[in-house]
């Protein structure tokens, strides 16, 4: 079902010419891994980064054993992110996920940047710190393509 989603919006978009393109990269985020396990797994063989952001990316964090305070996280999804993991290595595609994060104590709070040892049990990721965008864009001079909505559309 994911799959044949992504085939139309290929279709649709022409991202065929897209893939032969490389290197090629996804962002991709949201709040919860395993609504998009599908789609993640259909988008590793076809791109060579994936970059996960938004709250997406404190599974990862929380995962890789980096403290996330009281960032939103789902539960019980430490068999779908193995899954991504080994799905990525098989296809080559290199996971990309903060290496520094901004937070504050609420979301109207000032946002401090810190590195992910420094993230406090009252702390809330906010975005993605200085570090993490500058790994993003200067190392691989990234070729970005946005398929679907934005969510501030």
């Amino acid at each position: 079902q994911a799959e044949d989603g992504i085939r139309d919006v290929e279709r649709s978009r022409g991202l065929g010419d897209v893939y032969k393109r490389q290197p090629i990269t996804c962002i991709i985020g949201g709040s919860k891994v395993s609504t998009k396990i599908d789609i993640i797994k259909n988008l590793l063989p076809k791109f060579d980064n994936i970059i996960i952001v938004g709250a997406m990316a404190n599974n990862i964090l929380n995962y890789k054993g980096n403290p996330i305070g009281k960032s939103l996280k789902e539960e019980n999804c430490k068999s779908v992110i193995d899954e991504i993991f080994e799905t990525a290595k098989k296809n080559s595609c290199l996971i990309n996920y903060p290496e520094d994060v901004v937070v504050g104590k609420s979301i109207n709070d000032k946002a401090i940047i810190k590195e992910l040892n420094e993230v406090s049990n009252d702390d809330l990721i906010l975005d993605i710190g200085p570090k993490t965008i500058k790994k993003i864009k200067n190392p691989y001079k990234l070729i970005f393509t946005g398929v679907g909505p934005h969510p501030s559309r």
